[in-house]
């Protein structure tokens, strides 16, 4: 059994991570593929540093956008290095967010399967253009903004890419902390998956070129919606006073959550913003992790 505890060292800030990755098998495959690639240690920890999976979910790639956000990233200093396609199934929806689901109610995990299951999605490979004062993870995560749509500022990414102001919609996923990032490449790819991702990067306007393409391709498999309340109602011919449009909303919130396949991207935004999405009172398995915290480890890992 490796000594995972040691490996965990200066990967995370959180005590919670520490021993919950100690054991998760996912964190262990991808760290024992890294160190295959890379040959030691601290080159994984100086990868980890540099590069963050973007994963752009069904829902970013039905809006669209793909040109403005590379634009953005480009902007705060992030290329495109690789990508590949993910498939999402119930267990991949759970694995990603093991460690949040527990405060989730019944309809939210529902939701994200009707969302995101039998969809596909895109992960794109980023790597810092610049030195970075910290992991390149922790800079794109104040930059996407938080789940909670009332939380999120006009120039963060989740904002910026869609109208959607659901918290069941909220468009990407990206690692927290450089721990996160070893963990997320075992979760969405295999370790065939991460050889090839991590094989050499392509030059960036190349990669970007490919990246662009690709998400065109998927959205034509998707459909393209911009995730509107407002036109999803119009569409569906909802009624405009407020006690009927809820008592409509609520018929159509229980049709998708009972329903195995819901195809209109109208009724998923409607049923998105009508269910209950988590427990009051309770915290995550793993809390989100406070950033500020990492000011006492802001230092590159150092040779082995």
């Amino acid at each position: 059994m490796i000594r995972t505890t040691s490996i965990i060292d200066g990967l995370t800030t959180s005590s919670e991570k520490t021993s919950r990755y100690a054991v998760d098998p996912y964190f262990r495959d991808a760290w024992e593929e890294l160190v295959g690639i890379f040959g030691t240690p601290g080159e994984v920890r100086r990868f980890t540093w540099r590069h963050v999976p973007l994963v752009l979910r069904p829902d970013a790639i039905a809006a669209g956008r793909g040109e403005l956000l590379l634009d953005l990233l480009r902007q705060w200093g992030l290329a495109p290095v690789g990508h590949a396609e993910v498939r999402f199934d119930r267990h991949l929806v759970r694995e990603v967010w093991r460690y949040q689901l527990n405060i989730a109610t019944r309809d939210r995990i529902t939701m994200m399967d009707r969302v995101l299951v039998d969809r596909p999605g895109l992960l794109i490979l980023l790597r810092a253009t610049r030195p970075t004062a910290e992991p390149v993870c922790l800079d794109l995560r104040a930059r996407k903004g938080p789940s909670d749509p009332d939380r999120r500022t006009p120039d963060q990414l989740r904002h910026v890419l869609s109208a959607a102001r659901a918290s069941v919609l909220t468009l990407v996923h990206s690692p927290d902390e450089p721990i996160d990032v070893v963990r997320d490449l075992a979760v969405f790819l295999d370790g065939h998956g991460i050889r090839q991702l991590t094989a050499g990067p392509r030059p960036p306007e190349e990669e970007r070129a490919a990246v662009l393409s690709r998400l065109k391709e998927l959205r034509d498999e998707t459909g393209h919606h911009e995730l509107d309340l407002d036109t999803a109602r119009l569409s569906l011919g909802l009624p405009t006073d407020p006690a009927g449009l809820a008592r409509a909303a609520q018929r159509v919130l229980a049709e998708v959550l009972t329903a195995r396949h819901v195809g209109s991207w109208d009724r998923l935004v409607v049923a998105a913003h009508t269910a209950r999405t988590h427990f009051a009172g309770y915290r995550a398995a793993i809390p989100d992790t406070d950033a500020t915290a990492w000011s006492h480890h802001l230092a590159p890992p150092k040779e082995d």
